[in-house]
């Protein structure tokens, strides 16, 4: 009796203790008595947003849905990289609109964000410097 208490117990610990790692978020709002999808935003394992879509509506001229994605690239816990694309439902295809890439110098703590449009032209160059508390 005692043993089995004792693995309930482990296993209800476990459980709890484990299984709180948030995996994905889904937005939605209420249009004419219906809930409708308006964002989506994943996580991995570590918390960090690895892709986020927004649901956009009809487009008369190309007679599709399109969804805006943003797609995280992390490596050791840093982000390196940044996709923004449109999504265009019926053809199953995503056009990249513009494009990041950062860099990281952990010694003067300064991150460097290169922003680059779909023609690779540079939008923005942009540094951001962290102080000491």
């Amino acid at each position: 009796m005692r043993k089995k208490s004792i693995y309930i117990l482990i296993f209800l610990f476990s459980s709890i203790s484990f299984g709180q790692n948030i995996k994905a978020i889904t937005e939605l709002k209420k249009e004419n008595d219906n809930l409708v999808k308006v964002r989506k935003s994943e996580f991995d394992k570590f918390g960090n947003l690895t892709k986020e879509v927004k649901f956009g509506g009809y487009d008369a001229i190309s007679k599709t849905f399109r969804n805006k994605n943003r797609i995280l690239e992390y490596e050791n816990g840093k982000r390196v990289s940044e996709y923004n694309c449109e999504d265009f439902v019926s053809k199953d295809t995503c056009v990249i609109r513009s494009f990041s890439t950062y860099e990281i110098n952990l010694k003067t703590r300064e991150e460097k964000q290169t922003k680059y449009e779909a023609d690779t032209l540079i939008r923005f160059i942009r540094e951001v410097k962290k102080k000491k508390i």
